[in-house]
């Protein structure tokens, strides 16, 4: 079935590149346009759009009045992405203000334009991949009796790279382990029990002078991830998601 989507920009050089950006990037989507303020807010109160996309200009206009009058109309519950042509952290921080989680700042493809509507589409899909950094997390892995601690560099809901001290009784890494991982004091100390992982990669990053590991980074994928334990870091990795990102590193 086709989504449609409201493209609300006051350019219609504009409108014309990103609808054919739009059009090229996303999957069955249908693209209606608006030029002004008013004709936005006919619209989004006559008929129901799957995301509305505007301009950070008209976003603004009238203290976000868009935004606050959707909320009272069919779309309250769409998606709502702003386009801006600047990096300052200034507009991101008012965006963040108004509840308004999802943007894109230009100079931006078509690619960057269908990631940001397809997260807006679907967050948790979003979160799955891409990896957060939450200072101060920590992970306790089991071995039998023994506990192991490592420092969680970014986390996803697929998976995490931690940094561990090479421990005298480190985990048979062919065989899945449980851990548990503790977050730190802004997250409320929440910590999350029972997660299951395998081994996806490992390299050595210090050595000792007996030429022993000193020092791994290690990274796993979750083969078991309790419903209460997705739960909580879906919403730390929300809140982290409002500082900065971590995009998926290849060469790791």
């Amino acid at each position: 079935m086709p989504r449609d989507m409201l493209l609300i920009h006051q350019s219609e050089l504009l409108r014309k590149i990103i609808t054919s950006y739009a059009l090229a990037e996303i999957s069955d989507v249908e693209v209606d346009t608006a030029g002004n303020l008013e004709e936005a807010l006919a619209k989004i109160a006559a008929r129901s759009y799957d995301v509305v996309l505007s301009s950070l200009e008209l976003a603004e206009e009238d203290d976000f009045g868009l935004f606050k009058k959707m909320k009272s109309t069919v779309n309250r519950t769409a998606p709502f992405v702003v386009v801006a042509s600047t990096e300052s952290e200034a507009p991101q921080q008012k965006l963040m203000e108004q509840g308004i989680k999802n943007y894109l700042i230009a100079p931006y493809t078509g690619s960057d334009l269908g990631r940001a509507v397809e997260q807006a589409f679907n967050p948790k899909a979003h979160r799955r991949d891409n990896r957060y950094n939450i200072p101060g997390m920590e992970m306790v892995i089991h071995n039998g009796e023994a506990r192991t601690k490592a420092a969680v560099l970014n986390i996803s809901l697929s998976g995490m790279l931690v940094e561990i001290s090479y421990p005298e009784q480190l985990p048979d890494p062919m065989k899945p382990v449980f851990f548990d991982l503790f977050f730190p004091s802004e997250y409320g100390k929440a910590k999350v029990e029972g997660i299951m992982g395998a081994l996806h990669r490992i390299k050595v990053m210090s050595w000792r002078t007996d030429h022993t590991p000193s020092s791994l980074r290690v990274a796993w994928k979750f083969v078991k991830l309790p419903e209460q334990a997705e739960k909580t870091l879906e919403i730390a990795m929300e809140k982290a998601g409002s500082h900065f990102r971590l995009p998926e590193d290849k060469n790791e």
